[in-house]
């Protein structure tokens, strides 16, 4: 296996890793929402879950 070839691997898999994290924390925002809360509270998960899912977004491009 060639150096390129091994730095390649290497992006697929930490971008395969951060996306796998980033569905994990949008999964867990999920369930403080349906969990419920002020409205300030949801306010925040709300904001929060947008801003992860546009990441989410960002990474399949």
């Amino acid at each position: 296996m060639n150096c390129r070839h091994m730095t390649v691997m290497r992006r697929i898999t930490l971008r395969s890793s951060a996306l796998r994290g980033l569905h994990a924390a949008i999964e867990q925002l999920e369930l403080a929402k349906q969990a419920g809360g002020s409205f300030y509270q949801l306010s925040m998960i709300e904001s929060d879950l947008r801003e992860l899912r546009e990441m989410a977004g960002a990474h399949r491009q």
